[in-house]
C-alpha cells in the first residue's frame, strides 16, 4: 500500500475514533501518521501517481471532518464543565444558606 492510500485510510481511523468519542488513542495515530508523511515526502511530488493524489484529497478531506468533530467535542466538554461549574456554585450557595 502507498503511503499517501496508508494516510487516507489514517485519516479514516482517526475520524472514527474522534466520533467514538475515543481521542485518547489519537496520539498513537500521530506517530504512524508522521511516518506516513516522512515516507510520502521521501516520494513526491515526482513519485506520486494518480491514485496517490485522489487518496491525499480523500485525506484531506476526511481531516477536514476530523477537525470539525474535535471542534464539536471541546465544544461539548466546555458546556459539561460550564454545568459542573454552576452546579458547584449552587452547592456552595446552598452550603452558605444552611449554615
Amino acid at each position: 500500500m502507498s503511503p499517501a492510500v496508508a494516510l487516507a485510510a489514517l485519516a479514516e481511523e482517526e475520524l472514527a475514533l474522534v466520533l467514538d468519542g475515543r481521542a485518547d488513542e489519537l496520539d498513537a495515530l500521530h506517530v504512524r501518521r508522521e511516518a506516513l508523511m516522512g515516507r510520502l515526502m521521501d516520494l513526491a511530488p515526482a513519485g506520486l501517481r494518480p491514485e496517490d493524489r485522489a487518496a491525499l484529497e480523500r485525506a484531506a478531506g476526511t481531516q477536514q471532518l476530523v477537525t470539525l468533530a474535535l471542534g464539536d467535542a471541546v465544544a461539548a466538554a466546555r458546556a459539561q464543565l460550564g454545568g459542573l461549574h454552576r452546579g458547584r456554585s449552587a452547592a456552595a450557595g446552598y452550603a452558605r444558606a444552611a449554615a
